[in-house]
């Protein structure tokens, strides 16, 4: 996991990546406002996502899955 100013990028499977946008990062913290990425998430933090979308350039968007 990368984390960014706008959110983490996730690894999925090797090789293969997708963006957790911060607004989704919130989620996980019951919806309050996340200011750093960190404070919530950080490297070899383990948690559940689920792909949200494929745009056209094929980048991925996770959205967190809550009760796993």
């Amino acid at each position: 996991m990368k984390t960014t100013t706008f959110g983490a990028f996730v690894s999925m499977l090797p090789g293969i990546d997708g963006l957790l946008h911060i607004s989704q990062i919130r989620k996980l913290v019951g919806g309050k406002p996340v200011r750093d990425v960190e404070d919530v998430l950080s490297m070899g933090t383990t948690i559940w996502v689920e792909v949200a979308e494929i745009d056209s350039r094929g980048k991925i968007s996770l959205q967190p899955v809550i009760n796993p």
